[in-house]
């Protein structure tokens, strides 16, 4: 394509451009109440489900929408719904559930209507005297926790949410509802989408808004992945949220309605359209008694405003880019390609047409009034804009920027720090034939912030869509799936096992009928060719909903994938990410249901009979029973359940995993699958990688890595001594530090002994277990320049007491020692997993040279029986091994080696470590060089003396809050700095008629 190729732009607005419908049927019934299923029940096959398919396919949506005599007005007021597809090896149940949230409870126990939802008021009290239903008017009214958008994750939990400060925390399996989350517990906003984005390290970013003295602020947000902050007790966990970016909204009484955002691999951007939120009337309304579903105001004077932030600083870059006035409520994808932005979204222009989606209009009678309605709607199409982000004073004015051409959008720069953009059209006119599209979906695991090429959605031939379609943004080829009488939910698409290509897997969209009672079906297309492979038809009703979800209940960087089947569970080579791991409970919930269930729970207590005594290996081998007991294990949900780390009963859940787990045989092979949940992969491999480079590397800077502070060049450094002194500034560090280190030197009157190293164990596992890592790790991985540094290093774990013995062990019998407890050999099990190096590639280390992961490993096998440590005080060429020794092994001295040279000659290990004595853990700036490990080889514990420590070099790290323009601009971690939180929070709930005009929520 030409550079100078103008951009596809016109005159009419996107409704216009689409043919007007004639003689639509009535979809009544799919905004009708129905009931809910609560125990799974079987689906009917037609055609193939591929077997590799495994996990839970989620829709949720409104699905009550009367309580006694009192109807709701608005079909997003109705009562949240859920539903769960549960695919396994080809066979699919069907279960749901509404939602226990407060609105439903109390209604439920009123027979009416008492909480006020988005486009119904719930009236006063008729108890009440007529002078306190007058005043309840002017009372603050609570927002509703009726959460019927979305299912999204955080740290590892579950939720649905809608669009006000509370969230509900469910089962994905069950779908019992959990406890209500309110945000502005955690963090000082009102409220969060019901559209957050994953990144590949687990972390999860949102947007919420604020109102406080300053003004209304929309607010970047970002939760830490599962484990980064503290132990899972089973509850709801926000805990480390904090706001990274906060923008000033450009008018604070009419701030901008926004239901999604952009993500990039280093961006965020928030769009702030011409939708606006009028708090003036929002209060008015609420005093005349009128519903809220119309505060919002289309302004076409405003320009659309694009607020560019760097997701790793939370800096806004200071040029202002903007377009015409459009409005957007779902975004397909966005990336960089060479110095630009290019984010594409479905967009509308025509804002005026607001369409009202009560009750009463989407129960319109077939023909001419259901004809007029839905000509009346907005017609959401696909757009890309292209966003040049190297803009500076030297840049030309008045001249298309986007030079790149392979894109029509433009870009120019009107004024010193303005940029003016156009966009491209990312369809042909095809598209119009469907009536738009809406609820894109990519396969996000692989391609989300990245380059793409193919995306699923729905058509919009009918007020609710009628159609599902794939388009080829490269090429804007349309492939359709529509057939009359038939409406598909929003897509999910599912990467087959060893994708190769970008539509490699299927596409699944739960499909529904108004002319047929109880016709419901999960469909099943290939993605590549978008033919059907089969369908499970359901004898129930569904209401049409909001958005689906692919779940499995393991820990990825993704949004709630379905599971690929495509090794073994636990399989170090499988990757952390959606389509990657078997869908997995929990061992101690897996064990009940296998106990109420006669037939397993029958083999259970037999496998378990087999495996007690030394001569379990005979019984599992020759044993038809036994054998027999397992076959019926392997297929139940123990085989493939897992264990999180710092549960609570976590040695109660490893012990039921090793039940059924071969591994308790002695001489068991080292390479155990981990009993531990998957780990995410790293998010910036790349510069892991360079952590393998050969110290060789001489032309590096010579820098304090991270924790130095050593200014003054006459001071020693120290970083130990530093480590050691930050964990005195903290409360919780300082109180465990010094309570196992009293254990560990407390002399064991009783047996005569240093110290009881059982209780010492105990201890040092109660402080990793307690104690943020960003003090243990930093005690335990300090980088040292001299011996003394190296030794005070060494002695963090006082070893006399917790590592060395009266005899050196041999290391086989050591390992044996471990194995027999369940929760040593788990540990080891996820450390080998973990932590295993892989020579003949570039990554050494798995899920993308993940060495957070392989850290944390390593930490929690200190308090067991194979507690590793330093060996010696060396500080150039370390050294860390556990207590034990391969001397005497006999025939067995190779095997004895290969055990024990999994820490000596680790090089995931020893990269980790390293890695993190470098400030690489929390690095943001991929284009970083990174000190090797020695040259020297190392076997078993032999060491070579005289060789020096490896440079140090610069690490450009995360800039912390502080004074001066870097400053992040987020509001301070203070509640108070809400302004009436219930009030504000409501509010981006009440513009949800713009999300459903658009056929969008």
């Amino acid at each position: 394509m030409s550079k100078t190729t103008e951009p596809q732009t016109h005159s009419t607005s996107s409704r216009q451009r689409c043919p007007q419908a004639a003689g639509l049927e009535s979809i009544a019934p799919l905004v009708s109440s129905v009931e809910e299923t609560p125990d799974p029940i079987p689906t009917t096959i037609k055609g193939t489900v591929p077997s590799w398919i495994n996990g839970s396919f989620l829709r949720n949506g409104p699905g009550k929408f009367e309580f006694g005599q009192d109807r709701y007005t608005h079909w997003f007021d109705g009562m949240a719904m859920m539903h769960r597809f549960h695919i396994c090896e080809g066979k699919i149940t069907y279960s749901s559930r509404f939602l226990r949230s407060d609105s439903y409870v109390q209604n439920s126990e009123k027979n009416r209507i008492v909480v006020s939802e988005f486009g119904t008021l719930a009236m006063p009290d008729p108890c009440k005297n007529i002078f306190a239903r007058f005043f309840s008017r002017f009372q603050i009214p609570k927002a509703t926790d009726n959460a019927s958008v979305n299912f999204v994750k955080y740290k590892g939990d579950y939720y649905v949410s809608t669009e006000t400060n509370y969230m509900r925390r469910i089962h994905p399996q069950t779908l019992d509802t959990k406890e209500k989350v309110d945000w502005s517990q955690y963090i000082a906003v009102n409220s969060a989408t019901a559209h957050p984005h994953y990144d590949r390290e687990g972390a999860t970013y949102n947007m919420g808004n604020s109102y406080g003295k300053g003004g209304y602020f929309y607010n970047i947000i970002r939760v830490p992945p599962p484990g980064e902050k503290g132990a899972d007790n089973d509850s709801a966990d926000l805990n480390g949220a904090k706001v990274i970016c906060s923008i000033r909204a450009a008018e604070p009484r009419k701030p901008s309605y926004f239901h999604s955002f952009v993500m990039s691999e280093n961006y965020i951007v928030f769009i702030e359209q011409p939708i606006k939120l009028d708090l003036l009337k929002f209060m008015l309304y609420r005093i005349q008694g009128k519903s809220f579903h119309k505060v919002m105001t289309w302004e076409p004077k405003n320009d659309t405003i694009f607020h560019v932030v760097n997701r790793h600083t939370g800096q806004e870059s200071e040029v202002r880019y903007s377009a015409a006035p459009m409005f957007t409520l779902h975004q397909i994808n966005a990336f960089e390609d060479n110095g630009f932005l290019v984010m594409d979204m479905c967009c509308g222009d025509d804002g005026e047409v607001i369409g009202d989606f009560t009750l009463e209009n989407l129960r319109r009678d077939s023909g001419e009034e259901m004809d007029k309605f839905y000509n009346a709607l907005c017609r959401n199409l696909p757009r890309r804009y292209v966003l040049p982000l190297t803009v500076d004073e030297q840049t030309p004015l008045d001249q298309n920027l986007v030079t790149l051409g392979n894109y029509k959008a433009t870009a120019k720069k009107t004024k010193p720090g303005e940029v003016y953009m156009t966009h491209e059209e990312l369809h042909d006119d095809e598209l119009l034939q469907y009536g738009g599209l809406e609820f894109p979906q990519i396969n996000y695991n692989q391609y989300n912030g990245r380059p793409y090429r193919y995306f699923y959605s729905c058509g919009f031939g009918h007020v609710f869509s009628d159609s599902l379609l794939k388009m080829d943004v490269h090429t804007k080829e349309l492939k359709v799936w529509r057939y009359p009488g038939l409406f598909p939910s929003e897509p999910v698409f599912v990467a087959s096992p060893n994708a190769t290509e970008e539509d490699d897997g299927v596409v699944m969209s739960v499909i529904i009928t108004p002319r047929e009672e109880r016709s419901t079906f999960l469909l099943v297309l290939d993605a590549k060719t978008f033919t059907e492979l089969g369908r499970a038809e359901v004898p129930v009703n569904i209401p049409y909903g909001t958005h689906d979800k692919a779940a499995s209940s393991w820990d990825g960087p993704s949004p709630l994938p379905v599971s690929v089947s495509n090794s073994a569970p636990g399989s170090p080579g499988t990757e952390s990410g959606p389509g990657a791991q078997t869908e997995w409970v929990d061992c101690i919930q897996a064990s009940d249901m296998c106990n109420q269930n006669p037939h397993c729970s029958s083999r259970y207590r037999v496998m378990r009979q087999c495996l007690v005594g030394k001569e379990k290996e005979a019984m599992l081998d020759n044993n038809r029973e036994c054998q027999a007991a397992l076959e019926v294990l392997l297929v139940s949900p123990l085989y493939y359940c897992r264990c999180k780390r710092g549960m609570k009963k976590e040695l109660q859940c490893l012990q039921n995993y090793w039940s059924i787990h071969m591994g308790l045989t002695e001489g068991g092979d080292i390479d155990d699958s981990s009993p531990y949940e998957p780990v995410a992969p790293n998010r910036h491999p790349d510069a892991f990688r360079l952590a393998s480079i050969s110290s060789g590397m001489t032309g590096m800077l010579t820098v304090a890595p991270k924790g130095f502070h050593c200014a003054d060049t006459e001071r020693t450094c120290n970083p130990c001594l530093d480590a050691a002194k930050a964990c005195n500034l903290n409360g919780t560090c300082k109180r465990h530090r010094s309570s196992y280190i009293a254990t560990c030197s407390k002399e064991d009157t009783n047996k005569g002994e240093v110290c009881s190293k059982k209780r010492c164990h105990k201890a040092l596992r109660l402080f990793l277990d307690r104690v943020p890592t960003e003090f243990s790790h930093r005690l335990l991985f300090c980088p040292c320049q001299s011996e003394g540094c190296a030794e005070r290093r060494r002695q963090t774990i006082v070893p006399d007491c917790s590592y060395k013995d009266k005899e050196k062990p041999n290391c086989l019998e050591l390992r044996r020692v471990c194995r027999q407890d369940s929760l040593c050999r788990s540990r080891l099990a996820d450390f080998i997993v973990n932590c295993r190096s892989y020579p003949p590639t570039v990554s050494t280390c798995p899920n993308q040279d993940n060495h957070q992961a392989c850290l944390a490993s390593y930490t929690r096998l200190i308090g067991t029986d194979m507690t590793p440590n330093y060996v010696d005080s060396s500080f150039s060429n370390w050294t860390v091994s556990p207590w034990c020794t391969c001397k005497g092994s006999g025939n067995q001295e190779e095997e004895c080696m290969k055990f024990l040279q999994s820490f000596t000659d680790n090089t995931c290990l020893r990269n980790a470590i390293q890695a993190f004595g470098y400030g690489i853990d929390y690095m943001q700036n991929k284009n970083v060089s990174v000190p090797g490990p020695s040259v020297t080889t190392k076997t078993g514990l032999d060491r070579s003396t005289g060789t020096s420590e490896p440079p140090f070099v610069i690490i450009e790290k995360y800039r912390e809050p502080s004074g001066g323009s870097n400053k992040p601009q987020g509001l301070p971690e203070d509640h108070s700095a809400c302004l009436c939180a219930n009030v504000w929070a409501l509010l981006p709930g009440l513009a949800l008629a713009l999300v459903l005009a658009q056929h969008a929520l």
